[in-house]
C-alpha cells in the first residue's frame, strides 16, 4: 500500500535579498571618514583594534569582537582612536526582515560562533567576488568568472545564520529589548549609578583576566579574593550584564585569544595551547571545538584566504 507522505514547508525568518558591499579595511589610528547615509543595512565588525562610530547623534567606541548594525538612511561616520590601528569588516545588504530593527544602533559583543560565521562569510566573499575587499568606494561587487560551487548560496546562508544567532542571543540577553522597559519614576538616577559601578567592576575583572589568560587553574574564588568582591555578587553582575558566568566568560576569552593567535599566523597549535595554559593540545582542541564548532586546525584553514597580517 502506497503511503501518503505530506510535505512540510519551512518558513524563512530572515531573508537577505541582495548584497551591496563587502569590505575588509585596515585603518591607521588617525583614520577619519567623513560619513554617509544609504537606503540599506550595514554591519560594522571590529576584527582587531579600536574604532569610533557615530550613528546619527550617538557615538560608539567599538573594540575587538564588537559589532554594530546601522539602519537604512541613518547617517554614520567612523574614525580611529589615535592610538590603536583597527581591522574592520563592513557588510551592507538589503533585507525586509523586521527583526533587524531590534539589533540596530547598539554595541553587540559577538560570540565565537558569530565570529566564525563572519570569517566564513568573508572567506566566501573572496572566493565569489573579483572586487578586492580592501578597496573603498565600490559601487558594485563584480563576480568572478568561474565560481566555486555554491559560494553565492553560502554567502546568503552565513549572513542569514549570523542574523538569526544575533536575534536569538538578543532575545535571551538581559540587554535585549525586554531589558529596556522604563524604570519607575525616581529610580533612574540610582539605576544609572548602579549600572556605572557594575560596568566598572566588569572592566576591572576583564583587565584581570587579560593578565591571567595563561592560568589554567584560575578559579572563581581566586578571582573574587584578588579583586575584593564576593563570588555571589560578581556572578550576579556578570549574568545580568553579559549573560554568562564569570569563569565561563574567562574560558570564552581564552578561546577568543586563541582565534586571534591563529589569525596572525605566528604560532602553531602547540604553541598557542601553551601560551594559553591548556594542559594538552588535545584538551585545547576539545575546548576550541566545543566553543567554535570546529577544531582549531579547521578554523586555521578556513581563514587562510583572509590573509590576516598584524606585522
Amino acid at each position: 500500500m502506497k503511503k501518503d507522505y505530506q510535505d512540510t514547508y519551512l518558513d524563512s525568518s530572515v531573508i537577505i535579498e541582495s548584497l551591496k558591499t563587502v569590505h575588509y579595511f585596515k585603518f591607521s589610528p588617525d583614520y577619519n571618514y567623513s560619513g554617509e547615509s544609504h537606503d540599506f543595512w550595514e554591519f560594522i565588525y571590529i576584527d582587531f583594534g579600536i574604532l569610533n562610530v557615530r550613528i546619527e547623534n550617538d557615538i560608539y567606541t567599538l573594540e575587538k569582537g564588537d559589532l554594530v548594525l546601522i539602519k537604512p538612511d541613518a547617517f554614520h561616520n567612523v574614525w580611529g582612536n589615535y592610538q590603536h590601528p583597527s581591522d574592520i569588516a563592513v557588510i551592507s545588504f538589503r533585507s525586509p526582515s523586521s527583526r533587524l530593527s531590534g539589533l540596530s544602533h547598539k554595541i553587540i559583543k559577538t560570540s565565537q560562533r558569530q565570529q566564525f560565521l563572519i570569517s566564513q562569510f568573508l572567506r566566501e566573499a573572496r572566493l565569489t567576488f573579483a572586487t578586492e575587499l580592501e578597496k573603498p568606494a565600490i559601487l558594485k561587487l563584480e563576480k568572478r568568472e568561474h565560481l566555486p560551487f555554491g559560494c553565492e548560496q553560502c554567502l546568503k546562508n552565513y549572513l542569514e545564520l549570523l542574523i538569526i544567532d544575533l536575534v536569538r542571543k538578543d532575545t535571551e540577553s538581559p540587554f535585549g529589548s525586554a531589558a529596556f522597559s522604563p524604570a519607575p519614576y525616581g529610580s533612574a538616577h540610582s539605576s544609572s549609578i548602579k549600572l556605572h559601578k557594575e560596568r566598572t567592576m566588569i572592566r576591572q575583572i576583564q583587565d584581570y583576566f587579560e593578565n591571567h589568560l595563561g592560568d589554567s587553574s584560575l578559579t572563581l574564588q581566586q578571582v573574587c579574593r584578588e579583586n575584593c568582591v564576593s563570588s555571589a555578587l560578581l556572578q550576579q553582575i556578570f549574568r545580568r550584564n553579559l549573560g554568562t558566568g564569570v569563569i565561563e566568560y574567562y574560558n570564552n576569552l581564552r578561546i577568543e585569544r586563541a582565534m586571534h593567535l591563529i589569525q596572525i599566523g605566528k604560532y602553531n597549535m602547540t604553541e598557542i595551547s601553551d601560551i594559553l595554559g591548556y594542559n594538552s593540545l588535545h584538551y585545547f582542541s576539545k575546548c576550541f571545538k566545543k566553543a567554535v564548532g570546529i577544531p582549531p586546525t579547521a578554523y586555521a584553514s578556513s581563514i587562510e584566504v583572509l590573509h590576516h597580517s598584524y606585522e
